[in-house]
Order: C-alpha cells, then sequence, then structure tokens
C-alpha cells in the first residue's frame, strides 16, 4: 500500500517532468510561490514522510503524514517560522498499519480537525482516525471510522476532511464478485463528532467495474465530492481512469456526472483529484507515455465541462505530471515526482478565467536526489506544502509562500443556532496576511455542505455577507471560500452552526443486518426542534430513497404521517445482493421545511438463498 520501488500508493501512480517556463496569458497577475522553509520531522530512514500532506484554512498548520513512522507530525508557524509542535500517533496502532499515508486538515491555528489515514489496520480493512485541538495539544476522537467491508478494502487510501464530515476511500474493495472495484465512504456528524452516520457509495450501475481502485483519491467541497478511480477502463482501453462527482442535497449523496477526457489506454486518469467550489481538476500521471496531464473540468448548473488539459513542456516520458494536485481559486500546483531522476519537479499554474499558464517551477532550495518532490501536495491562505517522501530515504516536506496572502473568516452569523428551511445571514471579512498590506477584493462562496449555499460581494473594507438556508438538523459546517483577486490569493474558513427545527428520524433505527430477501419496513417520526414528535401532524408526507449496492435508487412512498409517525410495511423492495452500508434516506414532499433523515443498513447472508455472494441483480 505504501510508497515501493515503483513510486505506486494504493493504486496512485507517481511521476517525473522537466520543465520550460511559459508566458503568462493577458490579464493574469498571480504571485511566484518562494520557498518559505523546509519541514524535517523525523530522522528514521523508511519514514516516508510527506507520503501525504496538509496545510490549514489560514495556512498557519501544516500536517506532514509519515506512515513508515505510523506517525503525522504538526508544525505550527509564526510569522514565517514552522515549528514542530506534536506528533499524532494512533492508540491502537500496530506496526504495518500505515498510519499517516493520507492526511487532510480543516481549520485554523485556533481550532482544527485533522483526519489520518491507515489504509492497513485490520489486515488491509483500513481505518480513518480524527485529531482536534491547536499548537501543541491534540485529542483523538473516541470514534474509530471503519467501512464494515468485510474485504481489505484498505480505507484511508485517501481521506479529505471538512468540519465534522469526512470522505475516506477504500479503493480495494470488492463489490460483489468484482474485486478492486472500491467504494468512498463519507462519515458525517450533527453532533460535533460525537457520533456519525456513514454513506457508502460507488460509481452508478454498470460504471463500478472490477479493477478500478475506485477511491483512489478524493476531494471535498461543501455539498460534492470527487472521486478519482484511476484504473477504470472501456473495452480494451485499460486504465483510462475515470473521475466521479457526488453531490449531497440535504443528506443524500447521488451521482452527478462522470468526467474525464478521451478514451485512452494507461492514462490513470484521477490518480490524484482536487475540488474547488465548481472547479474540478485531476491528474493522468500516464499520458503520453507517463509524461503526464492535469485536466481542468468548470461546473455549470449540473453539468461539467472541460476547460483546460496542462502538460510540461518538454517533459519526459516517465515523469508523470499530475500524481499530485492541488488548487485554490485561480491557483492550481501540481506534482511531478518521477522527473530528473525521481528528484521531483512541482508548478505552479494560474487561469484568468479561460486558459491556464505556467507562472513558476517549485524547486526545493537543497534539491535533493531521488526525493520524488512533488509526490503530493496542498493549497491554503497564500501557501503551498509539497511532500518528498524519498528524500535521504527519510522523507520531508516544503512550504511554499505567496507574496501576497489573504486570510479569510466566518465572524458570525445572524442567528445561532438556525431553524431549519429558515433563511440566516453569514457576516464575513478577509483582509490580508499578518505583516501584509491592502484590501483583498471579490466576493466569498459560502456552502453549509447540505446543499445550502450564497455568495457575498465584498466592499471596500474587505467586509460581506449574504443569506443562506440549511435544510438540515444538527450542526452543519460552513465553508467561506475567498476566490482571490488580481493581488490576494485564496483562502477558506470553516464554522460549526447548529441548525434545530422539524426533522425526520428513525424510530426504532433499522437492525445494522438484514438478510437477503428481506423487504424494508419501520417507522420514520417526524419531531420538532426539541427532537420531540409532533403528535397532532397528520397531513406530511414521508418517502423513502433506498440506495442499493448498484448505485440505483428506488422509492418507497409517500406515507402520510399518522400522529408524527409514518410507518412502513413491508412491502419492498427486496434486496439479494450481499453489500454494506446501503443508504435508506426518508424525505419529505417538497415546500416542506423538514430536515432529512437517513441511515445505513448491511446486507447479510441468508441460508435460504442459493444467490452467490456476486450476484448482480439488485433488486428483484
Amino acid at each position: 500500500m505504501l510508497l515501493n520501488s515503483s513510486g505506486r500508493i494504493g493504486g496512485r501512480i507517481a511521476v517525473l517532468t522537466l520543465l520550460l517556463i511559459a508566458t503568462l496569458s493577458p490579464g493574469l497577475a498571480l504571485a511566484d510561490l518562494n520557498e518559505e522553509q523546509k519541514l524535517t520531522p523525523t530522522a528514521n530512514v523508511g519514514a516516508l514522510a510527506g507520503n501525504g500532506v496538509a496545510i490549514s484554512d489560514d495556512g498557519a498548520v501544516a500536517v506532514v503524514g509519515a506512515p513508515g513512522d505510523e506517525a503525522a507530525y504538526i508544525y505550527t508557524r509564526s510569522g514565517t517560522v514552522w515549528t514542530k509542535v506534536a506528533t499524532l500517533t494512533a492508540d491502537d496502532n500496530v506496526a504495518g498499519d500505515h498510519f499517516g499515508g493520507a492526511v487532510s486538515i480543516s481549520g485554523d491555528n485556533t481550532n482544527a480537525i485533522v483526519a489520518v489515514g491507515a489504509p492497513d489496520r485490520s489486515s488491509g480493512a483500513g481505518a480513518v482516525y480524527l485529531f482536534s485541538g491547536s499548537g501543541a495539544t491534540w485529542t483523538q476522537n473516541s470514534n474509530t471510522l471503519t467501512s464494515a467491508l468485510t474485504s481489505a478494502g484498505h480505507l484511508g487510501t485517501s481521506v479529505s476532511v471538512q468540519g465534522f464530515r469526512i470522505a475516506a476511500g477504500a479503493p480495494n474493495s470488492s463489490v460483489g464478485s468484482k474485486p478492486n472495484t472500491g467504494v468512498t465512504v463519507v462519515f458525517d456528524s450533527i453532533d460535533l463528532g460525537v457520533t456519525f452516520t456513514r454513506s457508502t457509495f460507488r460509481a452508478n450501475g454498470g460504471q463500478a467495474r472490477s479493477g478500478s481502485l475506485f477511491g483512489t483519491a478524493v476531494s471535498l467541497s461543501g455539498s460534492t465530492i470527487l472521486v478519482g478511480a484511476p484504473h477504470y477502463h472501456t473495452g480494451s482501453k485499460q486504465n483510462s481512469g475515470n473521475v466521479f462527482v457526488f453531490v449531497n442535497n440535504g443528506g443524500s449523496w447521488t451521482q452527478q456526472a462522470n468526467i474525464r477526457p478521451a478514451n485512452i489506454a494507461n492514462n490513470f486518469a484521477g490518480a490524484a483529484v482536487s475540488l474547488f467550489n465548481n472547479s474540478a481538476a485531476f491528474g493522468a500521471p500516464g499520458n503520453n507515455g507517463n509524461r503526464g496531464a492535469v485536466y481542468v473540468y468548470t461546473r455549470t448548473g449540473t453539468s461539467w465541462s472541460q476547460t483546460a488539459a496542462i502538460t510540461v513542456a518538454g517533459g519526459a516520458a516517465g515523469d508523470a505530471f499530475g500524481s499530485s494536485v492541488a488548487q485554490l481559486g485561480t491557483f492550481l500546483v501540481a506534482g511531478a515526482p518521477g522527473a530528473n531522476s525521481n528528484a521531483g519537479a512541482a508548478y505552479e499554474y494560474g487561469t484568468n478565467g479561460t486558459s491556464y499558464s505556467l507562472v513558476n517551477q517549485l524547486v526545493p532550495s537543497d534539491n535533493p536526489a531521488a526525493a520524488m518532490f512533488g509526490f503530493s501536495a496542498s493549497v491554503q491562505a497564500g501557501r503551498a506544502l509539497v511532500g518528498a517522501p524519498g528524500d535521504a530515504l527519510i522523507g520531508s516536506a516544503y512550504v511554499f509562500k505567496f507574496l501576497a496572502a489573504s486570510i479569510t473568516a466566518i465572524t458570525s452569523t445572524s442567528v445561532d443556532p438556525a431553524t431549519t428551511g429558515v433563511p440566516y445571514t453569514v457576516n464575513l471579512k478577509v483582509d490580508h496576511d499578518i505583516g501584509g498590506t491592502g484590501t483583498p477584493s471579490g466576493s466569498v462562496h459560502v456552502d453549509d455542505g447540505a446543499g445550502g449555499s450564497c455568495d457575498a460581494t465584498l466592499d471596500g473594507s474587505g467586509i460581506g455577507n449574504c443569506q443562506i438556508t440549511s435544510n438540515f438538523f444538527g450542526f452543519v459546517t460552513l465553508t467561506a471560500t475567498y476566490g482571490g483577486d488580481l493581488n490576494f490569493s485564496p483562502s477558506q474558513d470553516t464554522r460549526q452552526l447548529e441548525v434545530t427545527g422539524n426533522h425526520l428520524a428513525f424510530n426504532p433505527a433499522p437492525p445494522a443486518d438484514v438478510a437477503q430477501g428481506t423487504q424494508f419496513a419501520g417507522t420514520v417520526e417526524v419531531r420538532n426542534g426539541a427532537n420531540a414528535v409532533i403528535t397532532s401532524d397528520n397531513t406530511t408526507q414521508v418517502t423513502l430513497n433506498v440506495t442499493d449496492s448498484c448505485g440505483d435508487t428506488s422509492t418507497i412512498g409517500p406515507v402520510t404521517v399518522v400522529n408524527g409517525v409514518a410507518t412502513f410495511s413491508a412491502s419492498g423492495p427486496l434486496f439479494y445482493t450481499i453489500t454494506s452500508g446501503l443508504d435508506v434516506f426518508a424525505a419529505v414532499e417538497p415546500g416542506n421545511e423538514t430536515a432529512l433523515s437517513n441511515t445505513t443498513v448491511n446486507v447479510v447472508a441468508n441460508p435460504d438463498f442459493i444467490f452467490a455472494d456476486g450476484f448482480e441483480d439488485c433488486r428483484l
């Protein structure tokens, strides 16, 4: 699962590349990145420090994963000086779990959440660990996030966190009789991390294919998740790769699109992915004889279209440019860790809205041999963090700084808590970094992670606000994203906000395991903000949407509540395919300001059936 001589981790291809400096497109004004500091958190040979890296929303906290050390190292910044302040380890870790293989961070230097993947835990089942804190003080969450899959899916090969929502890939999971198809698991908490619900999904229907390694790379942005499947194939075009987009509208994840360039064998599209608002960037390190490429797609409404295909001028075969990619606003960093005899390379690109041009090549000050610099990358608040896990057989990471960084802050909300279905105001401020000058301009996009969003225009002081409606119950994560301007880099901020009001609840909760051939039965209650059943309600209609192991959705209902309770009898559908994490969502009729609810069940073997585990007709 970890980096080996071929530069491969969990199906993710690592690459190399040479660069010629390109001329900027007219109207593009982005600051070059300058190396701020090299981070060398350990002296242990084989640590693979920099195998995964992440930088906080305010650019003041860096996480460097070192799976060979079974650790993730925390650095904090004071001015331009970075200091190692903490070492994260799992309380139940054993050698070989490869804790630190993937890392992600949400929050800032005052309070942050770090997600760490351990893809080889429990004989390869994998897990994700959460830590919260600041500075030198970090506490492990009592929940170890697992997939409940029976196969060695290697959950935690990839991970992305935004508030108390965590997406993690298990690319080696089998689906029915299809090995290494892969799944992605999203964990949500509405009570600030006390408990988590789990949604497991894969590519819809026939798009879930053996050997696809769906979940090799994941990226969260608001209500959308991007999932890479670099070994996906169509016909004879093996390993062409594919990238899938899923959206959340109040609780239910549905596939919105699959995006990829032309069907090219051994392109490995989706080996790395990065999502920023409506922009999806992904690497295809196998492109053109492993020279590599990065593709950028833009969403308009619900449709995605390709806006750029980025390659490196003078790139050499085997470079595999696109092994890592990270974007923020008009700024994109992509790595080519195999370039220059595996010394590696990374590049900064900028866009004027219509095309991408090379701004700068990122060069480590010591330029170590065989470092695989560019194997991982993260960008936030005017800084880029780039991993070099092969450096001196130990590993390291490098921080590069914009000349003009911005800091975005959600200063307040008009109400706390908010009410389900009722608009509220989010107040924002975007300012220059400590020691900087000037005032950022433009707009800030706000997303609640549950389908609600708004846009705020900044005034001459960098202050703005907008109204958003959250159709949810519990805690949402508000994400404010500043897209940058001609002088200031993009930046983000997140804040948890409680949303109360009418909502649905399964009571009792469906059993964790149901046998093959079971028809769904149960009750759903309509509750108020105090979590009490609204017994006077005899009009609300409730519908169940059940997403099966083939990715297809079936509807049960609507059922009209009686004294606030909707009762679903054993009327189907019947589920035959053995699977984990079957998603069941309860929803009300459009226009009713009642939050959705969801639960998951596992379909287990029924000895009265003769169907094999891989029975492909999910419902009869």
